[in-house]
């Protein structure tokens, strides 16, 4: 259970950035298993993705991952610092697929405007 809107939201995004993996849409390996360094980098992926996308919506997103998570991203970001950027350039066109699903729904990648 959630106790605020904002984690169900993050968690599902989070989510359906692994949903664009399937080789009919971004066509990443998304089959890995817990702990492998693959798993970590699909991990790290989703919740870079599902931040943008929170943004976007203007969603807060507090990270909030288990020391195992975050572990194996050190782990894979130890051995190739530059994953980070891969992992950075793979969240974007995760975004910008999940924006581009369907246009008519008015979805930007732009925070909406605060009107004071």
């Amino acid at each position: 259970m959630f106790s605020k809107n904002q984690g169900f939201y993050a968690t599902a995004l989070h989510e359906l950035g692994h949903w664009t993996g399937h080789s009919s849409r971004l066509n990443r390996p998304i089959l890995n298993k817990f702990g492998t360094p693959d798993y970590a980098r699909e991990e790290l992926r989703a919740e870079i993705s599902s931040m943008m996308v929170c943004g976007g919506l203007g969603i807060k997103h507090k990270a909030q991952n288990s020391a195992a998570y975050v572990n194996n991203w050190i782990d894979v970001l130890k051995k190739d610092p530059k994953e980070l950027f891969r992992a950075c350039a793979d969240a974007e066109k995760i975004k910008d697929y999940l924006f581009g699903i369907d246009k008519s729904l008015g979805l930007t990648a732009e925070p909406p405007v605060k009107k004071d």
